[in-house]
């Protein structure tokens, strides 16, 4: 550093020195010469110090929406001037305060380490949406020197999944039609009742089913998933019971009623019938049982026969129908052998007709 400037005797200058340093540093408190024009031999010492802004290195950080994670290590801070001076002595302000919030997310509890290291606790908020948001970060020496950087958060879109209390849902039945079959409920409105998330609000919630709402279905268990999926397209799941229930009796018809007469020489009779026929809405009707089975000895006179069928419903219908059993055969009758005799005296004898 070398310089001249003119000054008259009893006056006074300031003289502005701009330094450049080497890596070799540190550069406070250098000490050069200026020389006097007036005299010879003169002159004065000056004390220059200079004085570079501390270094701030920062590190990207990722963050999703909705968390409150704390301690990130943002970055490093060092102080060229003087690296044996504790970088925890340094001043550290984000977008000029000690806490700034920016697109739903907060940076405070700025703090840098004896070691240098920066650390900061992070929020975001449902509200932070997804993408880069940026901070600028200051740090000052004692000598008021300021080093500044940009802390770029980037968020990414929540991932917590709606909760639902499916437990809470009752489960649905029906009764089949007369095609054995019924429409599947809407359970939508009742899922959502059940369903939270820590974004969304529960009515902007979208719930679907399936099979959906007003689908056809037979007899039987039919099961329905619901999906809730929040505004980040979290979703989840809920099973929801469903059963179409056979409430009604199958058809029997039975057939006419039967004569029959006595079997020869026997008051009663062997009798068969064919069995009734038998229909039902759903499949899986069984076949009729009927008290007393055809083929069974009924005796003289008139039984009533009863039959009844179940489906696989466990539903039951009967019917019933006689059997008259007629003495058709005429009774048998033995005649006395023929008896001759000779008449009494002076009598004539009758005999009836047998």
């Amino acid at each position: 550093m070398n310089g001249t400037v003119g000054v008259s005797p009893g006056n006074t200058c300031t003289v502005t020195v701009n330094v450049t340093p080497n890596v070799a540093g540190p550069f406070n408190n250098r000490t050069g010469r200026i020389q006097s024009t007036y005299g010879i031999g003169n002159q004065a010492l000056a004390t220059l110090a200079t004085n570079l802004p501390p270094i701030i290195n920062l590190n990207p950080i990722t963050l999703k929406a909705d968390s409150n994670p704390s301690g990130f290590t943002i970055g490093t801070a060092s102080d060229p001037d003087d690296p044996n001076h504790a970088p925890n002595t340094l001043g550290i302000k984000i977008n000029g305060g000690a806490s700034a919030t920016s697109n739903g997310v907060t940076v405070n509890n700025l703090v840098i380490a004896q070691t240098g290291t920066i650390t900061a606790d992070i929020s975001a908020t449902c509200a932070a949406q997804p993408g880069n948001t940026t901070f600028s970060l200051a740090v000052t020496d004692s000598q008021g020197a300021i080093g500044t950087g940009t802390l770029t958060v980037t968020i990414t879109p929540e991932t917590t999944k709606p909760v639902i209390v499916c437990t809470r849902v009752a489960a649905q039945t029906a009764s089949a039609d007369a095609n054995c079959s019924a429409p599947v409920p809407d359970v939508r409105a009742l899922v959502q009742a059940q369903s939270s998330d820590n974004c969304t609000s529960g009515a902007s919630l979208i719930v679907t089913q399936s099979p959906a709402q007003g689908t056809s279905v037979g007899f039987g268990s039919h099961p329905i998933t619901v999906t809730v999926t929040d505004a980040n397209n979290n979703s989840e799941t809920c099973i929801v019971g469903f059963t179409v229930n056979d409430t009604q009796p199958p058809v029997i018809t039975c057939p006419a009623n039967k004569s029959a007469g006595t079997d020869a020489n026997q008051c009663s009779a062997a009798v068969t019938y064919a069995l009734p026929s038998v229909s039902d809405h759903c499949s899986g009707v069984g076949v009729p049982q009927c008290n007393p089975p055809s083929g069974s000895v009924f005796p003289k006179g008139t039984t009533t026969v009863t039959c009844t069928v179940s489906d696989t419903a466990g539903n039951q219908a009967s019917c019933s129908f006689t059997i008259t059993v007629n003495d058709t055969q005429p009774p048998s009758m033995t005649c006395p052998a023929n008896i001759v005799r000779g008449n009494d005296a002076n009598l004539l004898q009758l005999w009836p007709s047998p």
